[in-house]
């Protein structure tokens, strides 16, 4: 009950500062040709070195609706990268459909799809900091620590998202699939700078064709430190005895 009393008031208190979330729709292709690249991400690794393979497509099992081709080198290690600038709150909602290809994984990292954040453009990590968010195994599903969090089909559609919270260094991710909740993971930030500077929304194919389709990040309102907690409360507290009074 009193977690209950503490949720309410916490909505009460952010929806006097305005908007308590902010839902912007990053992508669903159908503005670029079929055969393009969409301008408004930026390309790397296997996209530039065969552009052939990576392009706006025609959806492998709804040919009127386009989707983003990402193909990763198969039995290698050069995936398919493309990231969107964007500023990560420390609530938000990432939303996304996700087609794996079906082809036999017997490269260095056997992935398909991920969903990751980044800072900057460009693969590398130790120069370009990350944070996986969900990865495609084969096989599995997996989440930002490794966490399996089910089996999958190739060759079909899934609805993923994901729900990263933040507060100092600890870090809360919830992951639902096909409107499923299936969990939330506990992470202990090791370098907060690094989580602070990840500035792009990155889509990968690690190996082989994955398809993407509606984007979509929802910025929600940061959730109040403890203390912000109390002074919401005796706010409330001097609210009620003020209506008493009156």
């Amino acid at each position: 009950m009193k977690r209950l009393i503490m949720i309410l008031a916490v909505g009460s208190a952010l929806t006097l500062k305005g908007t308590l979330a902010q839902a912007t729709c990053i992508d669903d292709f159908e503005p670029y040709d079929v055969g393009t690249w969409p301008s408004n991400w930026v390309p790397d690794a296997n996209v530039l070195s065969d552009p052939g393979n990576n392009y706006v497509a025609q959806d492998p099992l709804d040919p009127g609706n386009k989707t983003l081709r990402l193909f990763g080198s198969m039995g290698g290690c050069w995936s398919a990268e493309a990231y969107y600038p964007i500023t990560f709150g420390t609530n938000f909602t990432v939303q996304a459909r996700m087609y794996n290809g079906s082809g036999t994984l017997t490269g260095c990292h056997p992935y398909r799809g991920m969903l990751v954040m980044r800072h900057g453009t460009y693969w590398y990590a130790p120069t370009n900091p990350v944070r996986e968010l969900i990865r495609f195994r084969d096989g599995e599903v997996t989440a930002t620590d490794g966490t399996i969090l089910q089996t999958y089909e190739t060759e079909r559609w899934y609805d993923v998202k994901v729900h990263y919270q933040r507060q100092g260094t600890h870090l809360s991710i919830g992951y639902c699939i096909d409107g499923v909740d299936l969990a939330e993971v506990q992470v202990t930030i090791d370098d907060l700078e690094k989580e602070l500077s990840l500035d792009h929304l990155n889509i990968s194919a690690q190996e082989g064709a994955v398809y993407f389709d509606t984007i979509q990040l929802t910025q929600l309102a940061p959730i109040p430190e403890p203390a912000g907690l109390g002074v919401v409360g005796l706010g409330l507290v001097g609210l009620a005895r003020r209506k008493r009074r009156s």
